[in-house]
């Protein structure tokens, strides 16, 4: 038994978090954290890297240092994953946003962009520190090509590296931004919709089956209402469920829709409870990816 009222604790608790949001203490932390993610992908990229300078280590004599450097390969990569998942908890704390997977997601940009350096970096050690001359044509003073006897190895691959994360950093980039514009359109779809759609109530076709070994489930689930033309229409979006709470068939729920185009399933929202709440149109609402 508790002397302490748990809703007051629960208030409490939010009212901490919600002065958290935005705050220049949240937004240091996350910095911190994305620097150390960048550093791991640095550090994972440099070891790999190093891998192809081992030959010319080996025609030379002596233990040298660099010959360590692969090491850092496993050391990027578990340094890289601690703050991947820290970088993300301090995203989700900095942004107030409940969905974690989102905020794993935004750290991706982050590490390539730390592992691309670290590979463009290596690569030109390689070509200023031995004698490998990668994907360059020597001339002799007659005009004839300079034989080189490096292995493929040497002179392809460690172009590659740098080039596919250059790629993929890109990629990244390209598809955090183009996943901000679109959960704008959709936030602004929403308010649209919520203050202006039409409402109608809707009843679930096909629910959701109880999960064996997971608390929460992501499925589709299928609701059938009727528009303001006395057309009968169905919708089968993506929902998370908890296994206590899951859709069942015959289960009311509220619908609203643009009354322009009834088929639009973007300007489509689903509520189970409390349809005067924006709130409740959301929570059922999938991660990344399927919410994506």
């Amino acid at each position: 038994m508790s002397t302490v009222d748990p809703a007051r604790t629960h208030a409490l608790r939010a009212a901490v978090k919600a002065r958290r949001v935005g705050s220049p203490g949240a937004h240091a932390v996350l910095l911190t954290l994305d620097a150390g993610l960048a550093v791991g992908g640095f550090l994972a990229a440099v070891g790999l890297s190093s891998l192809f300078a081992i030959e010319q280590m080996e025609r030379g004599s002596g233990f040298r240092v660099l010959a360590l450097m692969p090491l850092l390969m496993p050391v990027g990569i578990f340094v890289s994953l601690g703050f991947l998942i820290a970088q993300a908890a301090g995203r989700r704390t900095y942004t107030g946003a409940s969905d974690f997977t989102r905020a794993l997601a935004d750290g991706q940009p982050i590490w390539f962009a730390g592992a691309a350096v670290g590979a463009w970096a290596s690569l030109a050690a390689l070509i200023a520190g031995t004698s490998v001359r990668p994907l360059v044509l020597f001339l002799n003073e007659d005009g004839t090509p300079v034989v080189d006897d490096s292995p493929w190895t040497l002179t392809v691959l460690p172009w590659v590296i740098p080039v596919a994360l250059t790629v993929l950093l890109a990629l990244s980039v390209w598809r955090r931004v183009a996943r901000g514009r679109r959960d704008r359109r959709t936030e602004s779809t929403f308010e649209t919709m919520f203050a202006s759609g039409t409402r109608t109530s809707g009843v679930v076709t096909q629910g959701v089956e109880r999960p064996r070994e997971s608390a929460r489930v992501v499925s589709r689930w299928t609701i059938q209402f009727t528009d303001h033309h006395g057309q009968t229409r169905w919708t089968t979006p993506w929902g998370l469920f908890h296994e206590d709470s899951l859709p069942g068939i015959g289960d009311q729920v509220t619908v609203i829709y643009d009354p322009a185009s009834p088929g639009d399933e973007r300007r489509l929202f689903i509520a189970r409870v409390h349809p005067e709440r924006p709130e409740s149109y959301r929570v059922h609402k999938p991660p990344f990816p399927f919410g994506a």
